[in-house]
């Protein structure tokens, strides 16, 4: 076997969808619970299979004969859209009807943006530019630091995370106070220190050499090789938006015990949640490799002056 698969998430949903005869769809809570900001996901081929989908145009949704948020992602960047997203609350057991109407570009509605994702690169001016692409520096030639917050961050209104952007490649978390979005101004004059607890909130992980919050290893014959110091380390951003965010990170050259691995983190946040999503694809493993992921202890006692693959086994 050269490829294993693992989908880190906390809350699974199922949903129960039907298609009326109009340009509608019927969608159930099938729990005896008081759901919100659930997150409906539906692939241009699914859509295609019920409607009939003008050319050059994205779909929206209605309930009610008002907008919902939602939006229309490309996710393989080429020029068309692959899923449509959008929120609905539920009572226990409720049933809701949601009218779907396709736009051109600029008609589509405007929402309360609800996540948000950024990449900062250091400028030689000393300001961030962000940027949808980019590849982290080596470690071959000495540690350095060019990220903006020293990490890739995503956030909804309730939590924000991050990824040192550097062979560290440790998850990390900022609690917040507020449901305004903050990782645009993090590690900047105007954000100040984010250890030091603001009217925000601030970092409330240790993280060290860890895993951190949801960090990735490969476990083999006992020993634990966490996914850092890669030849290849690239960030994508894929979409962004005010009812998700999503973004791949692609690793190359993961050396564990003399094996060059691949890997790919597709990963994506949703309103109101306090979790993210993490899929993990890695290849080049043997038989009885596992991946797993792990989140830091509240006892840890020392930070590592060298961040080497080798060193955390």
């Amino acid at each position: 076997m050269s490829k294993k698969n693992l989908l880190f998430i906390l809350v699974v949903a199922y949903w129960a969808v039907s298609c009326s005869n109009n340009n509608s769809l019927s969608i159930t809570n099938p729990l005896d619970t008081l759901r919100t900001d659930e997150v409906i996901i539906l692939k241009y081929k699914e859509l295609a299979e019920r409607f009939h989908i003008p050319e050059n145009k994205v779909p929206a949704f209605k309930v009610e004969n008002n907008y919902i948020p939602c939006q229309a992602d490309d996710l393989d960047q080429d020029g068309k859209w692959d899923e449509a997203v959008f929120l609905l609350d539920f009572e226990p057991s409720e049933t809701k009807t949601v009218e779907v109407v396709f736009l051109n570009q600029e008609e589509y509605p405007e929402f309360e943006k609800r996540t948000n994702l950024r990449l900062g690169i250091l400028q030689d001016d000393g300001t961030y530019k962000e940027v949808d692409e980019y590849f982290a520096p080596s470690c071959d030639d000495g540690f350095e630091i060019i990220a903006q917050g020293e990490s890739v961050c995503w956030e909804n209104d309730k939590m924000a995370f991050r990824v040192y952007f550097d062979c560290r490649n440790v998850k990390d978390l900022y609690g917040k106070l507020k449901p305004e979005m903050i990782i645009d101004k993090i590690g900047t004059p105007e954000m100040g220190d984010y250890h030091t607890l603001a009217d925000w909130g601030m970092d409330i992980l240790h993280c060290g050499s860890s895993l951190g919050s949801g960090g990735i290893a490969l476990m083999r014959n006992d020993w634990l090789y966490r996914l850092g110091s890669t030849k290849q380390y690239e960030y994508v951003k894929r979409a962004e938006g005010p009812v998700r965010s999503v973004f791949d990170l692609v690793y190359g050259g993961w050396d564990v015990n003399g094996d060059s691995l691949t890997a790919d983190e597709h990963i994506s946040i949703y309103p109101g949640k306090y979790w993210f999503k993490s899929e993990v694809s890695v290849s080049g493993i043997q038989e009885n490799d596992q991946v797993v992921t792990g989140i830091v202890t509240s006892r840890l006692k020392k930070e590592p002056f060298e961040y080497e693959a080798s060193d955390f086994k």
